[in-house]
């Protein structure tokens, strides 16, 4: 070991040293030289410390399609201002088929029209009539607004449940219409006795089976929960739950996730009479979970938005419905959804008009057609929360 006294050395400096080495070898009495070691020590200035940096992770910047909008305009489109009509896409025809709804003098509806993408044409399948089918015996549903509407893609047909009629009174039947079998041939299920009752509700079709959440009757709002399985034996309701986690809940956005086969849930009228931008997703092996978006930008609490799944995108899209506390016509702006990062974006800016934004509206209806690969969107009250004045209708593309 050598240790050399530096301290009174300043830099650049050179110190040298030998080293000698004695001993005594085995045969000697006596210490003898063995050997002698020089150093040479070199004393430079200290350089800057490097403190190391270690850079964060920074969070992965969120992706999202760009869309763009197209009004569609026919000479055969409907002339009748509507809301709170209903639509669906025939998955088998690539047909679009509007139904009732409330005209602007606030006269409920049940005429039916069926729209061709392909073509671009209108056709009236079934005249508007003040009255209209009575269930038992009755030919074709009677009118009203707010009524369940899904494709049926197993029989190929609509199924049509309850609603709002004339005077006030809610209706609580079933029918079915099956576009090949002729204009004008809808077929009443079930009259009554229908598990959910008499209401005007939201449904989504999962694939096989038509479900509705919640809604609204004579007595105030639902909580409770239905799946019906057309074609299975007695054409039975099944109650699924009787409280859904976000309570009573009417004119709530209701989209299924035909991807992942799960059903989303935005916002909506609460008991309180208060809009809600809760969000939800039910599936049948994990069943009901709150969704807690990852993006600092989310949807403002709404009723009666509309909303659809983009099968190209993989995302939820939802727009139009209004919140009494805020403002009191509809938003404009488009808003998406994607669950693999579980967070929003608003494509389009909310209330701001331009050529690539739809106008703002609510109690409308919007469709996804896979075939087109577009969501089209029609009608619905566009200068306050109530009241129809739209009956334009546009296409949604990404």
């Amino acid at each position: 070991k050598v240790t050399a006294n530096v301290q009174d050395l300043s830099a650049p400096n050179t110190l040298f040293a030998t080293v000698t080495i004695t001993g005594r070898l085995a045969n000697q009495e006596v210490p003898s030289f063995l050997a002698s070691i020089d150093f040479t020590l070199e004393l430079q200035r200290a350089g800057p410390t490097v403190t190391p940096t270690v850079s964060p992770t920074g969070t992965p910047a969120l992706t999202f399609p760009t869309f763009s909008a197209q009004q569609v305009t026919s000479a055969s489109a409907p002339s009748t201002l509507r809301s709170q009509h209903s639509m669906v896409w025939d998955s088998q025809d690539d047909l679009f088929f509007v139904f009732g709804g409330v005209d602007a003098q606030g006269n409920p509806l049940n005429d039916l029209w069926e729209f061709n993408p392909g073509t671009g044409q209108w056709t009236q399948i079934m005249n508007a009539t003040t009255s209209g089918g009575a269930c038992v015996g009755g030919t074709w549903p009677s009118p009203r607004m707010n009524a369940a509407m899904v494709w049926d893609s197993v029989h190929q047909q609509i199924l049509l449940y309850g609603g709002l009629g004339a005077n006030n009174h809610y209706l609580g039947d079933l029918w079915a219409y099956s576009p090949s079998s002729g204009a004008g041939s809808w077929t009443p299920i079930a009259c009554s006795n229908n598990g959910p009752g008499a209401r005007a509700a939201n449904a989504a079709w999962n694939g096989s089976q038509m479900l509705l959440l919640g809604g609204i009757d004579r007595y105030g709002l639902l909580s409770d929960f239905w799946s019906y399985t057309p074609g299975a034996p007695g054409n039975s309701w099944q109650l699924v739950t009787s409280a859904a986690p976000m309570g009573p809940r009417a004119y709530q956005t209701m989209v299924w996730d035909s991807t992942d086969s799960q059903l989303f849930v935005f916002g909506g009228l609460d008991a309180g009479g208060m809009q809600r931008n809760d969000f939800y997703s039910y599936s049948p092996s994990a069943g009901w979970s709150p969704i807690s978006p990852k993006s600092t930008s989310n949807p403002l609490a709404r009723q009666q938005g509309m909303g659809t799944w983009d099968s190209k995108d993989n995302v939820l899209l939802m727009m139009g419905g209004w919140n009494d506390s805020s403002q009191n016509g509809p938003y404009w702006g488009l808003w998406a959804y994607d669950p693999k990062q579980n967070a929003w974006d608003e494509p389009t800016p909310l209330n701001s008009a331009g050529n690539a934004v739809i106008p703002g509206r609510t109690a409308a209806a919007m469709v996804w057609d896979a075939k087109e690969q577009a969501a089209y969107i029609y009608a619905g009250a566009g200068n306050a929360k109530t009241g129809s004045s739209l009956n334009d209708f546009w296409t949604l593309t990404g």
